[in-house]
């Protein structure tokens, strides 16, 4: 047994020394370590490019030259010669830091590192994560692959782009958005196709003449019931702004549409007129105006925004349009592109490279559909359509608005007039009725009386509650109550209403006075022209209500009252005889703030007291009619009349259309004054005029009413 051991033993030796001689150039292990680390630390071996996926096993493109590059990770065996002695270098792993070698020695390491510091990923790793992308003028289609590999997507370029050399560093992104900064850099498009699991990269001549990539696009139409069409439009262009374009439909219905919302915005020219900053610094950055008429019991639904859309319609309008004048970035591939597209007169070709240029790779397309109120979306990115689709589904539901019961009063006072508040709880919960006795503004003398604790001319407010009864005392019996306005409003939410009650007067603001030359050469001064200014003279009310997640209402308010005054003032007329005139001049109160009211909760604002003086006349009954004698008994005296402004208002949330319905309801039937609106709503029902009762009407019965 030992015999035949040592007869096998000894060929093993022999054969080793027989490939040590045939092989004199192999190196031993600590020769081969030392040539190793010789190659990673020398710069004899380059890193073309590194791409590591999510996984964090990654992918290289190494090599002595660009030429000689082949791909490595992990396991991988690259040959190589130094001096003569070839060496084996054995891929042990691919990672962000760069390409670690194997090697007898675990003390010493050989690496090639890469040439940027890594970033941690993040604790949730996405589909298609890219930690790292390294790449020095490797071709477009070498780092496809790479891409391909550390990620899962398909991607495709073609032969025009293939051999295109791309340098790029990236961390941290998808393999979509990767593609797309290569792409955005090298002037190229490419198309995400099959949700996201295909990619292609053309140049933007194969873009424009393959034909048979259009098959692969859809196109879906949405309905919207609720939001503006051109909102959800420009939703979409803010999300993705480099790949959209935006159509906004034929110029003339563009110019119909932008008539008619700034007829509708000249409305509210007011807003400017008055030079309220306070109110106008209160609004949103997205200010919004709406408009309804006032009176008594008056239903208004005030859907506006003119303004901000007017503006947005001249932002989407410069976006989608291409321009005709001025400069713009091109990249070199494009301009060569639009330079052959303009030598073979295609222009179908030139406006795609022109639009690549201002817009980038764009592959949605959207236009809309005023009339309809639809959005038409084409795009052959399956993903992109059912984030828009999901977009779309998430962005049209009902609008919140704010029922707002108004009152606009006026309260005379005098210098012994004082009023307060005494809150004592009754002892009911639960929300407010509806109903006459529950009515909050039921009684305009104590409410009126109740909306300050001390009148002062600063702004302040207070809140009613439900399950506060409001106590009034009111020191002086003959205090009067004006009622200015009883508005009832349906508006958006973050909208701005407006009422006006009053007239339009056409106030003189100046005179202009021309000059003329006589035949003698003689410069005289022509008759003074009356300049003339259109304003509204009333009451003015705007308020911008906003719904917070608590069912809260913030209320910005302005509250405006103008009157021509009884007085006049002279202003001097230049030129001519320099003569002064005599004109009207409008006096108005203001009141302007911001404050949080609740659900069906009364807000009450006042202290804007305005002071009179008056002549009141009075005379002796009988004997002041005396003739002669009657001056004796009559006569006139100096009277100051005070009067404060109070502005009361109790809004009711709606957040759905059911909502609204029980509101109104609620709303309208405290108020109305119809007799029969205790009925059941129906229009076949009349109230007994002798007993009063709520009777059902039939048709049967008028007929025999009217035979009767």
């Amino acid at each position: 047994m030992k015999t035949k051991n040592k007869i096998i033993f000894i060929p093993a030796i022999l054969l080793s020394f027989i490939a040590s001689a045939a092989d004199p150039t192999a190196a031993t292990d600590a020769m081969a370590d030392a040539l190793r680390t010789r190659l990673a630390g020398d710069g004899t071996l380059k890193l073309y490019a590194l791409v590591v996926g999510g996984s964090g096993d990654g992918a290289a493109l190494v090599g002595r030259n660009a030429q000689s590059a082949q791909v490595v990770r992990k396991g991988s065996v690259l040959r190589e010669s130094v001096d003569g002695v070839r060496v084996s270098l054995s891929v042990e792993k691919v990672s962000e830091s760069g390409i670690e070698f194997k090697t007898s020695s675990k003390e010493k390491k050989a690496v090639l590192p890469g040439s940027y510091t890594p970033l941690k990923a993040p604790d949730k790793i996405e589909e298609n994560f890219l930690r790292y992308l390294e790449c020095d003028g490797v071709s477009m289609g070498s780092l496809m692959r790479l891409l391909s590999d550390q990620t899962g997507v398909n991607i495709a370029s073609s032969d025009k782009t293939a051999s295109k050399k791309v340098s790029m560093f990236l961390r941290n992104v998808t393999a979509e958005v990767a593609v797309e900064e290569i792409c955005r850099a090298g002037g190229l498009w490419y198309r995400s196709e099959k949700g996201g699991k295909l990619i292609r990269i053309t140049t933007m001549e194969e873009y424009a003449e393959n034909l048979n990539t259009f098959r692969e696009e859809t196109t879906e139409t949405f309905t919207l019931l609720y939001p503006n069409v051109l909102e959800v439009a420009s939703a979409i262009y803010s999300l993705y702004p480099e790949r959209t374009l935006l159509s906004l439909g034929e110029k003339e219905f563009e110019e119909d549409d932008e008539y008619d919302l700034s007829r509708r915005f000249r409305r509210f020219r007011v807003i400017e007129e008055n030079g309220n900053s306070q109110f106008m610094e209160m609004q949103s950055p997205r200010s919004s105006s709406s408009g309804s008429r006032s009176g008594a019991g008056m239903f208004s639904f005030s859907r506006g925004d003119a303004l901000s859309r007017l503006s947005q319609w001249d932002r989407l309008e410069s976006r989608r349009k291409f321009p005709r004048t001025g400069q713009f970035s091109l990249s070199a591939a494009a301009a060569k592109t639009m330079d052959g597209a303009l030598e073979a007169g295609n222009t179908n070709l030139f406006e795609r490279a022109k639009a690549g240029s201002l817009f980038g790779p764009a592959n949605i397309f959207v236009s809309i559909s005023r009339k309809n109120n639809m959005l038409i979306v084409r795009t052959s990115d399956v993903r992109i359509m059912d984030e828009i689709r999901s977009l779309v589904k998430r962005l049209d539901v009902p609008t919140p608005m704010v029922l707002m019961e108004v009152k606009v009063l006026e309260l005379d006072i005098t210098d012994d007039f004082t009023a307060s508040f005494q809150y004592f709880f009754n002892g009911k919960s639960g929300a407010v009725s509806g109903s006459k006795d529950d009515n909050l503004f039921a009684d305009l003398a104590q409410t009126a009386s109740a909306a300050m604790d001390s009148f002062s001319p600063t702004f302040s407010f207070k809140t009613l509650s439900s399950d506060l009864v409001t106590k009034i005392e009111l020191m002086q019996k003959d205090g009067k109550v004006k009622t200015l306005a009883t508005p009832t409003l349906l508006t958006a939410n973050n909208e701005v209403s407006r009422i006006f009650d009053g007239k339009e007067y056409p106030i003189v603001t100046g005179w202009t006075v021309g000059e003329t030359t006589s035949t003698q050469g003689v410069i005289e001064n022509t008759e003074p022209t009356v300049e003339i200014e259109r304003k509204d003279v009333g009451n003015m009310l705007l308020i911008t209500p906003s719904i917070n997640s608590d069912r809260t209402v913030t209320l910005r308010l302005l509250q405006e009252n103008s009157s021509i005054s009884p007085e006049k003032v002279s202003i001097p007329v230049t030129g001519g005889k320099g003569e002064n005139k005599e004109i009207e001049y409008v006096v108005s109160r203001s009141l302007a703030g911001t404050f949080v009211a609740k659900d069906k909760m009364a807000v009450m604002a006042g202290g804007l007291i305005n002071e009179v003086e008056s002549d009141r006349y009075y005379r002796t009954p009988f004997l002041g009619s005396i003739p002669l004698i009657g001056w004796l008994f009559r006569g006139t005296e100096k009277v100051m009349k005070r009067t404060e402004l109070v502005v009361l208002i109790r809004p009711f949330v709606i957040m759905t259309p059911f909502e609204g319905g029980k509101a109104s309801k609620e709303l309208l039937e405290a108020l109305s004054a119809h007799p029969a609106r205790d009925a059941r709503g129906s229009m076949m029902t009349h109230r007994d005029e002798k007993t009063g009762e709520i009777k059902e009407r039939t048709i049967e019965k008028d007929a025999k009413n009217l035979i009767d």
